[in-house]
């Protein structure tokens, strides 16, 4: 699962400190400082990211507007099918992802690449500077509208699928699945596993009340058959009841008996 968020200059320095784990106060209860360790730095050069943002905005035009979007952040989550294989075979998956963004965005314009490991879900953040040239002025500048358009987001999972079932040989399946799920950040991600394996435990009691009630039917279908034998029998029982020539019914010794069958039947149909 892949989500892009677009984001304004003053939200990196809080972005970097998440990324970055440049504290000790998480507001995010999940994430477990004793596997922080695990975490890995994608682009280990001494620096930060922050440093990173703020030399590649030297670099080109970027508007001074506070709305301007002027980093672009993308989470990929490991997928399921990965969750139980080896630290390495993780790591792989991580590093072919980033190598695919380095690519796709330029490796100029990264100023994070950052794996967590110590969340319920491991995943990637990777941070890049939007930058396109522009031809008019003959400059390079900041533009997530013409670097994210609609097209690269919609070729995106697909692109990335395919690189990483050409570079890694245990990737096989796939996950990404042509969906983008409109989520803010991993708590946004948590939140919704959480929606959806509850809504999964609510689908399985419905099914089983609903097969619960099926059974039901059927014992009542049953009952429902024997009823309409049973008045099919009296209606049978009345009409084979001979009558003198007084007009009165009279009972014939075989008849008291198959009058004790239909009651019988009678209440067990009741």
């Amino acid at each position: 699962m892949a989500h892009l968020k677009k984001n304004t200059r003053g939200a990196v320095p809080g972005l970097a400190v998440h990324f970055e784990r440049k504290t000790d106060h998480h507001t995010n209860k999940e994430i477990d400082v004793s596997k922080t360790y695990l975490n890995q730095e994608l682009m280990a050069d001494g620096s930060d990211m922050l440093s990173r943002f703020n030399e590649r905005l030297n670099d080109v035009y970027c508007m001074k507007r506070d709305d301007v979007k002027a980093l672009a952040t993308w989470i990929v989550t490991l997928p399921e099918e990965l969750t139980e294989a080896p630290y390495e075979q993780q790591s792989a998956f991580f590093e072919a992802t980033s190598n695919f963004l380095n690519d796709r965005y330029g490796q100029e314009n990264a100023v994070a690449a950052v794996v967590h490991y110590d969340e319920t879900t491991p995943h990637l953040h990777y941070a890049f500077v939007p930058v396109v040239f522009d031809d008019k002025k003959a400059r390079y500048k900041v533009s997530a509208k013409e670097v994210l358009t609609r097209h690269d987001l919609q070729t995106f999972h697909d692109d990335l699928d395919q690189h990483l079932k050409k570079v890694l040989p245990f990737y096989e399946q796939g996950i990404l699945n042509h969906k983008t799920l409109p989520f803010e950040n991993v708590a946004e991600i948590k939140k919704y596993n959480d929606q959806f394996n509850a809504l999964k435990t609510e689908l399985a009691d419905v099914e089983e009340n609903i097969t619960a009630k099926k059974a039901l039917l059927k014992i009542t279908d049953q009952a429902l058959t024997e009823v309409d034998l049973a008045e099919k029998q009296i209606d049978d029982f009345k009409q084979d009841l001979s009558k003198n020539l007084f007009g009165k019914t009279v009972l014939k010794p075989d008849d008291l008996d198959r009058f004790k069958s239909v009651l019988a039947t009678m209440k067990k149909a009741t």
